[in-house]
This record gives structure tokens, sequence and C-alpha cells, in this order.
């Protein structure tokens, strides 16, 4: 019966508290074995959603893990480029002869 009240927020958010379930269930007229079967659905489906939540962050550092990878890879080969580009400007400064019929 808790799942289907019109008090269902204010029924979970006494529940998330510790608020005593007699006391629940002077307030909101509904039996305290009726809020213990909810409270435990309730705790259920906190759980499946804490573990889901777990699934999404796991996911969410394995992909965080995968692009720090690529990053490192782009920049050493960024480095790469530079430093043959560096080494190629050289060769056309010292070698002014190169440099006039390469270009």
């Amino acid at each position: 019966m808790a799942c289907s009240s019109p008090e269902r927020e204010a029924i979970d958010k006494a529940l998330v508290t510790g608020e005593p379930l007699r006391n629940i269930a002077k307030l909101l007229s509904i039996s305290p074995a009726g809020l213990l079967r909810h409270k435990n659905h309730v705790a259920q489906t906190i759980m499946r959603a804490s573990e889901k939540r777990e699934e999404q962050l796991d996911l969410f550092d394995e992909q965080s893990r995968s692009c720090e990878a690529s990053l490192a890879t782009s920049m050493a080969c960024w480095l790469r480029f530079h430093s043959t580009r560096e080494k190629a400007e050289e060769t056309f400064t010292v070698c002014p002869f190169a440099s006039e019929h390469l270009l």
C-alpha cells in the first residue's frame, strides 16, 4: 500500500531518516507491517540503484583511462612530429643550397 500511497514521498523520506515505523504509521495511517514491507522493498531498490551507479562509475573510469592513454599517445606523436620538424628546419638553415632547391 505504501508504494501506491499519495504520501509515498513523505513515507520514503521518513524511512530514510530512520523515523520509527510506529510513528510513521500513526502519522500516515499505514500499518507498521506495510511500512516494513515497503522499507524492505525500498532498500532493495536503493541497493540496485547503487549497484548500477557503481557500474556506471566503473565504466566512466575505464573510459577516462582510455582517454588518458589516447592523449598520451597523441602527445608523443606531436612531440615526435615537432622534433622531426625542428631537425628539418635546422638542416635547411645549415644547407642553404638544399633549401633553395627543395622549397
